[in-house]
């Protein structure tokens, strides 16, 4: 691949990043086998492994979560929310940690923007 056409890509894939975020709050037991989320060169644990191996395990084991919380938010800053109903005082603690997830990314994703606008030069 040419490098003109991989950092068209990368870019592209972060144009996509930027486009939404999304923080989901979950709360359960996770049963995810060690090996799937590890890294054989020194066995530390990758967590976009994690991510991946959650999706289709729940069914097939005693894994068992909930949703506590889930926002999405646009690039137009539209903003769906999910909060289950009747959350219990731990739950409770989990959707305080969702709303501090939500603010950090919100930060961190505005100044992953601004970065960006200021290695173009469009920072006015």
């Amino acid at each position: 691949m040419a490098a003109s056409t991989k950092a068209k890509s990368k870019l592209e894939a972060i144009v996509d990043d930027l486009t939404s975020l999304d923080v989901v709050t979950f709360s359960g037991d996770l049963v995810v086998d060690l090996k799937d989320i590890t890294t054989e060169e020194n066995g530390t644990i990758n967590f976009q492994d994690v991510m991946k191996n959650i999706k289709g395990k729940v069914d097939r084991d005693e894994s068992s979560f909930t949703a506590i919380a889930a926002t999405h938010i646009a690039l137009d800053k539209d903003t769906v929310q999910f909060v289950k109903e009747g959350l219990t005082e731990d739950e409770q603690r989990l959707f305080h940690l969702h709303l501090e997830a939500v603010d950090t990314a919100v930060s961190a994703r505005a100044a992953m923007i601004s970065s960006l606008m200021r290695i173009a030069g469009l920072n006015g």
